[in-house]
Formats: C-alpha cells, sequence, structure tokens
C-alpha cells in the first residue's frame, strides 16, 4: 500500500493565536493561518541564504550555532530547571503520512470515536442526531446503531469494562451501555457540560469546553483530579475529544484543525499536530451547507493492538489513518 507524505506547514504562532485568545466565532483566524501557510513557502525558498547569514553573524560574536538536533538536546538538558521560562519550552510540530482512507457517514456529526478489541464504535451529537454506532472500519457500514432520546444532545464516549460511557453536551447525564448490543445499564450525572471523553486504564479523562481535563473515578463518576492543559504556559481552551494514546492524551480543539498532544501529569502541551490540509478543499466546500463553521476535525481513535492511529471530521464523508511524521520543534 502506498504512502503519500505530506510535508504541512506547521505554524506554532497561529496555534497559540487560535487557543489561547480567540473568540469561537473570530472570523480572522483562517485568514491568519492561510496568511502563515503562504508565507512558509517564501521563507523556504530563502532558508539556506538565511541560515549561512545567521552563522555568520553568529561566529562574528563568537557564538557557537547549534544543529536542530543539537539544539533539542541542549534544551532537555535544561528541561528540569525549575526557573525555567515556559513559555520557552520546545514544542515538536507533526505533518503525517497518509497511510489510507476509509468512507464514513457524512450525516454523522462526530463528537466520540474509538476502537476496542479492533471495533471501531462512534458517537455523534445534534438533537434528534445523536446516535451510538458500531461501525464496520474499513467500509463505514453501520453495523448496529443506539438513538439517543432527541432531547439530548450526544458527545464523547469511551470504552469501560465491557461497555460504552457516553456524555452529553449541557444536560449533566451520562449514559451507560453495552458494548454488544447498546443494551442500556445505567447512568451518571456530573455538573458542567460534557464534551470529550477518554480512559488512561484506570480513570476516565473528560474535557469540558474550558483548558481543565478532569479524571474521574469509572464507577461512580467523582472527580478525582483535574489538570489545567496549557501551551506555552498559556491555558488551551476549547478542548474537545479526547483519545488516550502510548501515555498520552490526544486532543481536538474545537474549530481548529490541530490535535494537541498533552502530558497527563502537568497539562503541558508538548507536540501539536497540523491536519489542515487532511481533508482536501473541493471535499470540505461540498460539505452540508447548515453550518460548516463546525466541520472541523473532531474524532481520534487508536487502535493500540495493531498500532493505527484514526483521525475524521463532523460530518467529514472520509475517516483517515495517519502516522505521524515529526517536522521540526519550535
Amino acid at each position: 500500500m502506498q504512502k503519500t507524505s505530506f510535508w504541512v506547514s506547521s505554524t506554532l504562532a497561529a496555534m497559540l493565536a487560535f487557543v489561547t485568545g480567540c473568540s469561537r466565532a473570530e472570523p480572522s483566524i483562517e485568514a491568519y493561518l492561510k496568511q502563515e501557510t503562504d508565507q512558509s513557502s517564501s521563507k523556504i525558498s530563502n532558508e539556506a541564504t538565511t541560515e549561512v547569514s545567521r552563522q555568520a553573524a553568529a561566529q562574528n560574536e563568537g557564538v557557537v550555532t547549534k544543529t536542530n538536533v543539537a539544539y533539542q538536546q541542549d534544551k532537555s538538558n535544561s528541561k528540569d530547571n525549575q526557573g525555567a521560562d515556559k513559555s520557552k519550552e520546545i514544542i515538536s510540530i507533526y505533518g503525517y503520512n497518509l497511510i489510507n482512507s476509509y468512507p464514513h457517514d457524512s450525516n454523522a456529526f462526530t463528537q466520540g470515536l474509538f476502537v476496542h478489541e479492533g471495533q471501531l464504535y462512534e458517537s455523534t451529537g445534534l438533537k434528534g442526531r445523536s446516535w451510538l454506532r458500531k461501525v464496520a472500519l474499513e467500509t463505514g457500514e453501520v453495523l448496529e446503531q443506539l438513538d439517543i432520546d432527541r432531547k439530548y444532545f450526544g458527545e464523547g464516549s469511551v470504552a469501560w469494562n465491557g461497555n460504552i460511557i457516553s456524555l452529553t453536551w449541557k444536560a449533566g447525564v451520562a449514559f451507560v451501555h453495552g458494548l454488544d448490543g447498546f443494551t442500556p445499564k445505567g447512568e451518571f450525572k456530573y455538573k458542567g457540560e460534557g464534551w470529550g471523553l477518554t480512559s488512561d486504564g484506570a480513570s476516565l479523562i473528560m474535557s469540558d469546553g474550558s483548558s481543565t481535563l478532569k479524571f474521574l473515578d469509572p464507577e461512580t463518576f467523582n472527580v478525582q483530579k483535574e489538570i489545567s492543559v496549557t501551551l506555552k504556559d498559556q491555558p488551551v481552551r476549547a478542548i474537545n475529544e479526547l483519545e488516550w494514546v502510548e501515555g498520552k492524551i490526544y486532543a481536538n480543539v474545537w474549530q481548529s484543525d490541530y490535535i494537541i498532544i498533552i502530558d497527563p501529569q502537568s497539562g503541558r502541551v508538548e507536540s501539536l499536530v497540523d491536519l489542515r490540509a487532511i481533508l482536501p478543499e473541493q471535499e470540505r466546500q461540498d460539505l452540508p451547507a447548515f453550518s460548516k463553521r463546525d466541520h472541523v476535525l473532531n474524532g481520534i481513535a487508536y487502535d493500540k493492538q495493531a498500532k493505527r492511529l484514526f483521525v475524521t471530521g463532523k460530518m467529514w464523508p472520509k475517516l483517515y489513518e495517519i502516522e505521524l511524521v515529526l517536522r521540526g520543534q519550535q
């Protein structure tokens, strides 16, 4: 199977602007991202000249310049300094290789996505269109579906102890259904909004649209602890769908086409994944017109047995299997 490489433009400044200070409805965000992408082409063309000039200037001042690798090693050696400026923390920037794409229901307002024992499950939102689904990964065929009461707006979901636990947006209730047949098993109450849900194997981890992640007792839904998610020491708001991947929390940020990778102990964003180019522009334009601003990346699923990573978006026509490719560090 041939892999298509996409070395997408990754701009930390754009993500910082988006997640730390911009309104959800701010119309200038996409223009800002596009401007950064356009500027990257001219920057790349002048890269060699700029690097020669920089090194010459540094040598004149007696400064030893570093390669990327040496620079990373230098920063990692000093990362334990208590007085370090967190705004200067190194963030890894990832692009991706596209491994494959699969059909995805363009009527599905994806809120939760996960793989359990090789099987894909999805929870969707919008009142009257909130479903729990078991889906054939390679064909997109819906194998089983449970319609959530139309008074609820469905949100994220996770597998736990043979069941699916799924959130609602503003109703303050989480439903428990059996993985097989979606048999009702009970429910939990919680305060605030429900957005994304995943598990580290011991606790559930829930987002609520803020910069806070809550670790919950899966048997009682009581809050065990909270962490604040930060990027360069700034809070990251609107954290949405979550996935536990090899000891890290992968998260969508609402109305962005980035994934952030979070350290579950500190809450620090360690990496950004730029997926702005994954949905072809023509397919994006063909999405349903009623709410195009919501048709963003949302849905991360990791098959931990096969080490496969999948992403999709709200009402996107495709589910993408990708592998991450380190583009650089900033």
